[in-house]
């Protein structure tokens, strides 16, 4: 079941409105892209940890394509940095450069909402 999110309205005292969270202006709150860094890191990891590196690059790969598509350069050498860290992982210690792989793929998922308002 889905719940609408309340969003104050010009009844509401100024008190209920400054309780509730919204975004403003398009401005994403710090801890959202913090969360969504970490948790797609995360994701990442666990992809080319289960699926293997191939997977790792791809993803890495696909999502720099979109992020130059959205015209946002930083991120989309974040995740290019990410696949090639990933393939570097089928040559020398591949938890290490999984791990580091993922960390460069969080940051562009930061960069990339942060670009993209």
């Amino acid at each position: 079941m889905l719940m609408a999110i309340p969003v104050s309205t010009p009844t509401d005292t100024p008190e209920d409105a400054s309780s509730r969270i919204e975004e403003t202006d398009g401005v994403r709150p710090p801890w959202a892209l913090l969360a969504g860094g970490a948790l797609g890191a995360i994701c990442f990891a666990l992809c080319a940890l289960f699926l293997g590196h191939v997977t790792g690059i791809a993803i890495g790969l696909v999502l720099a394509i979109v992020a130059l598509a959205r015209r946002a350069v930083q991120a989309a050498v974040l995740f290019v940095a990410a696949a090639a860290l990933c393939g570097a992982g089928l040559f020398v210690a591949p938890a290490t450069a999984i791990f580091a792989a993922a960390l460069c793929f969080g940051g562009g998922l930061v960069a990339l909402a942060s670009a993209h308002r």
